[in-house]
């Protein structure tokens, strides 16, 4: 499994999977471990998956989204690329807009699958309440 060093010297653990345009590809789920995501239904493209600190092959502990962003743009230049693609998950949605929020410059594209949105508005969330 490949790592890359974050600038505090952390060793970060990533997976890849596929042949193509490189997307890093962002899990969800606090402490859940980022193969769930699999290969996305055949999404093409190389995945690369970063671990994050905690969760996966990376050790501890876990930073908030806005502190992981800096891992993130450790893992660009780990990897020589100019802009990154992201595609986020979930909770990973997150970490990608705090990236994007960031290094505005470095992203190229950015697809959020799931997002949490309750965040963003301050209407109360719709759910369907059971009949009396």
């Amino acid at each position: 499994m490949p790592i890359f060093m974050a600038e505090d010297g952390a060793a970060l653990h990533y997976d890849v999977s596929g042949t193509g345009k490189p997307l890093i590809t962002l899990a969800g789920g606090a402490g859940r471990h980022p193969s769930y995501l699999g290969n996305l239904a055949g999404l093409p493209g190389q995945l690369i998956i970063p671990h994050l600190r905690g969760v996966g092959e990376t050790p501890g502990p876990a930073l908030s989204y806005w502190q992981q962003a800096h891992d993130l743009e450790d893992l660009r230049d780990h990897l020589v690329l100019n802009q990154l693609d992201l595609v986020a998950h979930s909770a990973g949605t997150r970490r990608a807009m705090a990236y994007a929020a960031q290094y505005p410059k470095n992203v190229a594209s950015m697809l959020l699958i799931t997002p949490p949105t309750a965040h963003l508005t301050d209407t109360a969330s719709y759910r369907i309440t059971p009949a009396a």
